[in-house]
């Protein structure tokens, strides 16, 4: 036997030793064991046993009835000193009917480990372990959920698992402190899942225990039930945080690691105190913390939005400097996203490290750790680096399969943030995958994809679009207004209106909310319904901006609008004067002029470049001309003499750049909303969007160019 393996059965024969020491049962015979080849009927003098291995186990004990409690001993000694599948066969055979709870549960442990791939041993083990079932202790009880753990394929032995939670059940009232935390720990580990009596019965052992627990019991536990998704009742989280008090002192980086992890899973808030003593522990010992346990600190702080030191912030970022090129992707994305949670700004260095080693990592990423990546950078407000974003954008495009609807919108709503905009075979693919997934859409995804392509200013395919709205339809009624706010702004730019059904239930969940109104959240929705009502003059559209105005246009919602809001509602009353409402608010609406006006755009180069050819052309020209009925300002007003119309006239031309316009070219809710507004209020009005005007490469085609575009709108004028 290697070195190493030598070592590794001295201290597994240690473990299981330790809980046979002292144990004197009375050895009990089942006549009901499957029977091997030398059934003993009586107590034989066990002197020496001679193992096919060469190995002897030497004993001295005198023959009587009263020898029998030690034979037991001397039978796990025996069963200890089995190096391979031949010792054990031995052993069990000559003295398998007089073993008592302790040498079944030790022949069992030492099959699992010396017999993994000899079913008939583990088999015949299995069957002297039932039959003393019912009289397995704690300690022999943890020991066999121990083994099974470590053996491959445990969790598919649900007939004896189940005997095992029975007998947990039976002894709940004796297991130790100990005891408890490793079976709970190891039907986490086995995906066991126990019925609710069973956990309920282990939560009230737990509470009433009358001795503290250790915290490696404390986090053992805690981990299994965040692993199994199950939430202790309020009185057993309050127990063990009563001893985990007493514990953090002496906490070592795995258990301060899985502590925070698991009340992050369990979403359970740290009481002041304890928090305060666990980030004294982050400082004190952030050095000694490997990957995992600063990826669970960081990623459980970021879970339960911690307000978190400055001097534990700055360790944990120390230390991840330290190890991050040892960080598997998932503690990438974990620590990355706990920061992004804490809206934490980071070092640029730290940053720069970070683009390091997920590039070197990338294509091991899965599809949820690439919208995780890209869902931190955005909300950190870093853009990557072109060749970080190209990486992850064809890892993004192979892992598209596998991206949930969670992870398409976060993806989408990343680009969206950082000002970018993915291939068109990524967009599809993405889209795509979203669709796929629509009936788990949450109200957050998909108000954060709609958003998304918006804010791209990327066409919605129908086929999305079909799957959004039937999502809409079935669960509207459970959207916040901020939700409901992001969906209607994103239909708005991206010049589309919701279908009578889909205006209908927005509309009723947007008047009935019932809790206090952000004022962002209510200028989208009152901006929305603006554009709705000029793209489709349908009544139900008319009707439903009536009822919206009606909800939000009062001085309780409205107070506290800032700039860009003020703007926002200029654009609905210059609409409610177009469509003949009657004016609401003067003094507020002077105020939402004022604003509006101020904000004007300064002019762009290529504007700039158009008015100069208007001026060679011999027209006058006067850039970001204000139109004093509607507030607009006109990126030129320019008048005399059309040759391509042959006569005089005035015209307002407005240059449109790419902002102005969709990925087809289409114009955007709000450059209809502007264009409608001006030719309302009398406006010859003419739009030269930037990809015509680029066409142009020579002055003499963009004059040629402006002389056919300007006389046709003179002469339909």
């Amino acid at each position: 036997m290697a070195a190493t393996e030598d070592h590794a059965w001295k201290a597994w024969e240690a473990s299981v030793d330790a809980f046979c020491v002292g144990d004197r049962s009375t050895a009990n015979c089942d006549a009901g064991a499957a029977q091997w080849d030398l059934p003993c009927a009586q107590v034989p003098e066990i002197s020496a046993v001679s193992l096919p291995s060469g190995g002897t186990r030497v004993h001295a004990c005198a023959r009587s009835d009263a020898a029998v409690a030690c034979n037991n001993k001397h039978i796990n000694d025996a069963l200890l000193g089995c190096r391979d599948a031949s010792d054990l066969r031995t052993v069990i055979s000559r003295y398998k009917d007089l073993f008592n709870e302790v040498n079944a549960a030790t022949a069992y442990t030492l099959g699992l480990r010396l017999t993994p791939g000899e079913h008939d041993v583990q088999k015949h083990t299995e069957t002297l372990l039932r039959a003393k079932m019912d009289t397995l202790g704690g300690e022999q009880l943890a020991n066999i959920l121990n083994a099974l753990v470590k053996t491959p394929g445990a969790g598919s032995r649900p007939g004896l698992l189940e005997a095992l939670e029975g007998q947990a059940l039976a002894q709940a009232n004796t297991l130790t402190q100990r005891h408890l935390s490793t079976v709970i720990w190891a039907w986490a580990k086995l995906r066991w899942e126990c019925a609710r009596e069973t956990m309920s019965t282990m939560e009230a052992c737990i509470a009433s225990s009358p001795h503290a627990f250790n915290a490696q019991s404390i986090s053992n536990i805690l981990w299994a039930f965040a692993a199994q998704n199950h939430v202790p009742a309020s009185n057993v989280m309050q127990r063990l945080e009563q001893d985990l008090d007493v514990w953090t002192s002496m906490f070592t980086g795995q258990s301060l690691g899985t502590i925070l992890w698991a009340y992050g899973r369990l979403e359970w808030m740290p009481s002041s105190a304890l928090w305060g003593a666990l980030q004294e522990r982050i400082v004190h010992m952030h050095s000694a913390l490997n990957s995992q346990n600063v990826s669970n600190v960081v990623w459980g702080c970021g879970k339960l939005e911690l307000s978190v030191r400055e001097d534990a912030l700055q360790a944990l970022e120390r230390r991840i400097g330290t190890l991050i090129f040892e960080f598997p992707e998932k503690s990438l994305c974990h620590t990355l996203w706990g920061f992004a949670t804490l809206h934490r700004t980071l070092p640029a260095s730290l940053l720069a490290l970070y683009e390091l080693r997920i590039r070197a990592v990338v294509e091991t990423l899965s599809g949820q750790g690439v919208s995780v990546l890209l869902w931190a950078f955005a909300t950190l407000r870093h853009c990557p680096s072109d060749e970080l974003m190209q990486k992850l954008e064809a890892r993004t495009e192979h892992l598209s399969v596998q991206l949930t609807a969670q992870g398409s919108s976060n993806i989408l709503w990343a680009y969206g943030t950082l000002g970018l905009k993915p291939g068109c075979a990524v967009l599809a693919k993405i889209g795509a995958a979203a669709t796929r997934h629509m009936h788990t859409c949450t109200q957050q995804n998909l108000a954060n994809l709609l958003w998304a392509y918006a804010k791209m200013q990327v066409v919605l395919e129908q086929d999305v679009r079909t799957a959004c709205e039937q999502r809409i339809r079935a669960t509207c009624r459970e959207f916040s207004i901020r939700h409901l706010a992001n969906i209607l702004w994103a239909y708005a730019t991206l010049g589309l209106v919701p279908a009578c059904a889909e205006m209908e239930v927005l509309t009723a969940a947007v008047c009935s909310w019932s809790k206090a109104y952000n004022m962002q959240d209510a200028t989208n929705v009152l901006w929305a319904m603006t554009v709705f009502a000029v793209l489709e003059k349908r009544a139900d559209v008319q009707r439903s901006m009536d009822e919206v105005c009606a909800r939000l246009l009062s001085p309780t919602v409205l107070a506290g609008a800032n700039k860009e809001n003020l703007c926002q509602l200029h654009q609905l009353f210059v609409t409610m004067h177009m469509l003949g409402r009657p004016a609401v608010h003067d003094a507020f609406a002077a105020r939402c002029r004022k604003a509006f006006v101020e904000s004007s755009a300064r002019a762009s180069q290529k504007q700039l470049q158009v008015g100069q050819v208007l001026r060679q052309m011999g027209l006058s020209v006067q850039e970001e001309d204000v139109c004093a009925k509607s507030g607009y300002s006109i990126d030129m007003r320019v008048q005399g003499w059309f040759p391509g119309a042959q006569k005089r006239a005035v015209l307002s031309i407005e240059f449109d750049g790419p902002s102005h316009f969709l990925t087809n070219r289409a114009p955007t809710g709000n450059t209809v909303l502007k264009h409608a507004h001006l030719r309302h209020f009398g406006h010859v009005f003419v739009s030269v969007p930037f990809y015509e005007w680029s066409a142009c490469t020579t002055t003499l085609q963009r004059r040629a160019y402006l002389t056919a575009k300007l006389g046709d709108a003179v002469r339909n004028q």
